[in-house]
């Protein structure tokens, strides 16, 4: 973290304002005597196979800001409260931003996220409202990431299990044998001992079936 004293006064004529990215413009009210600066790279340990592990930079790391400046009307019986309030609403919005008129090396190279921008009063006009006040600013480097949200997997159809086929009946007429029944009802006559094993209860022997007998047929 770095800590930067401005070797200015406010009086100046430059002041800082800040800008959001659809172009909208605040002004700051007065610029920052000092502010903190972090830019520091990331790093990770990387481990090997019967060795110590080792400390590698893994990436860059995000820019922080953070810094307090005072708004407040000359004689302070003024209310600033139309300077304040854009200001909150711009935090709350969750907007990028971007300083216009500081340090070009620190505050104005990048575009921020405000992460917090709590408001100090300091002091209020003879009507009560707000004639100076405190804003310190903690900001973070916005970084443009393509977000891949993954999608939950939809989970697989439940398999129902297969209706047994419906059986059909046969009356067996003369000349009828479970060889046939079975030929005809299930496409081949080697297929009867389904025929036979669906009848057994009233089929004792498969080489005997009587004319008028109601026989189950398995389905195809």
């Amino acid at each position: 973290m770095v800590k930067v004293v401005v070797a200015r006064t406010q009086a100046s004529g430059r002041t800082m304002a800040v800008t959001t990215d659809d172009g909208k413009r605040y002004t700051l009210h007065s610029s920052p005597a000092t502010f903190e600066h972090g830019e520091v790279a990331r790093f990770g340990a990387i481990d090997r196979e019967g060795l110590k592990p080792i400390t590698r930079m893994t990436g860059p790391g995000l820019r922080t800001l953070s810094f307090t400046h005072t708004v407040a009307s000359r004689d302070y019986q003024r209310s600033i409260e139309h300077v304040l309030t854009p200001l909150t609403r711009l935090a709350r919005g969750g907007r990028r931003v971007r300083f216009v008129g500081g340090s070009a090396e620190y505050e104005q190279g990048v575009w921020w996220n405000i992460k917090a921008l709590p408001v100090k009063v300091v002091q209020r006009a003879l009507d009560n409202r707000i004639s100076r006040a405190e804003l310190s600013w903690e900001l973070e480097e916005a970084v443009d990431v393509g977000v891949n949200l993954l999608r939950a997997k939809p989970a697989a159809p439940a398999v129902r299990p297969a209706r047994p086929a419906a059986t059909r009946q046969h009356q067996v007429v003369t000349g009828d044998t479970l060889y046939g029944i079975a030929a005809k009802y299930l496409g081949r006559g080697e297929r009867w001992p389904e025929v036979f094993a669906l009848n057994r209860a009233t089929v004792r022997n498969p080489n005997r079936i009587f004319p008028g007998q109601m026989l189950k047929i398995p389905g195809a």
